[in-house]
């Protein structure tokens, strides 16, 4: 008797339309049982070379695959963030304490407030306790503020 490898194909869709990833081995008993349909994944892995000719799909072999609820404690980075000392007024301090308190996470914050357009100060918090929300990045949006995030993404 020969055991067989369990194996699944999942689709998942995104903007630019659908992809499908192989679960194999590991990657099937790491994944399947948590995979549900409507809900909200990132995929990190790389382009499949493999190509039956039936169409022309993407596949990708994943590295890892996060829930969305699972981002905060599993991605790490930086989120840089610029804004003209004039804009930080009360009421912006005092929406960022409110995200800093909330949005728990892995990601360091790095502030570059400009004083003119000659000067600047740069600001590096070592900590490593934040996490990018919408709410964050629609904060940034509505106040103009320049918002860069770097993802960290090692392996497993």
């Amino acid at each position: 008797k020969s055991a067989r490898t369990p194996m699944s194909v999942v689709e998942f869709d995104d903007l630019h339309g659908n992809f499908e990833c192989p679960l194999v081995g590991k990657d099937y008993e790491d994944y399947q049982s948590c995979l549900l349909p409507g809900k909200v994944y990132l995929v990190i892995g790389s382009r499949s070379q493999y190509n039956n000719n039936e169409d022309n799909l993407l596949r990708i072999v994943p590295k890892q695959i996060i829930s969305f609820e699972e981002l905060p404690e599993k991605l790490k980075g930086q989120i840089q963030i610029s804004f003209e000392i004039p804009k930080l007024n009360s009421k912006l301090r005092q929406s960022i304490k409110t995200w800093k308190n909330r949005a728990r996470g892995k990601f360091s914050l790095a502030t570059e407030a400009l004083i003119d357009n000659d000067e600047q100060i740069s600001l590096l918090s070592n900590h490593q306790g934040y996490f990018p929300d919408d709410a964050f990045c629609e904060l940034c949006k509505k106040n103009g503020i320049h918002l860069k995030i770097r993802m960290d993404l090692s392996e497993k």
